[in-house]
Formats: structure tokens, C-alpha cells, sequence
């Protein structure tokens, strides 16, 4: 099921597409484990801050925020996009 947003009399209400699949496990893990990744071992790293030691307690939150940011990330581009298909 996809989620759209149509406007109406200039009012937003949500349009529900069941014809389109939004994959919700491809954008947890993309969120969750490309992101927190790239924030690991790039960002920090360019900022000065290395990976050492016992990361788990410092990634653990990163983790979960970054998944939940991948998840909002891919509905509200599926949403916003859910009119704009042909098939």
C-alpha cells in the first residue's frame, strides 16, 4: 500500500495507492546500517573522531534514529510521488 498526498479545494488529504508496494524493510536497513556506516567511519573520521574501542553503545542510537529517518525518508518521497506514475 502507497500513501499520496492530493490537494483538494486547497486542502492536502492523503490518497492510499494498494496497487504500489513501498518497501519498508529496504528503507530500515538502507537508514540503519548505509547511514549509521557512512557516519562511522567518513563523517567521524573527518571530524576528527575515531573508531575505537567498544562502538556498539554509541551506534546502538544512531542506529535506530538513522532507520527510523530511512523509513519517514522513503514514505514521504512515495507519497508525495504516488500520482506521478504512468504505467
Amino acid at each position: 500500500m502507497e500513501l499520496g498526498f492530493r490537494r483538494a479545494d486547497g486542502v492536502a488529504v492523503v490518497h492510499v495507492a494498494p496497487e504500489h508496494r513501498t518497501p519498508w524493510i529496504g528503507s530500515l536497513v538502507f537508514g540503519g546500517i548505509v547511514l549509521t556506516t557512512v557516519g562511522a567511519f567518513i563523517i567521524d573520521p573527518a571530524r576528527g573522531i575515531w573508531p575505537s574501542g567498544n562502538m556498539l553503545p554509541r551506534l546502538a542510537p544512531n542506529f535506530i534514529a538513522n532507520a527510523i529517518w530511512g523509513w519517514g525518508a522513503s514514505s514521504s518521497i512515495r507519497a508525495f510521488t504516488a500520482g506521478r506514475e504512468s504505467d
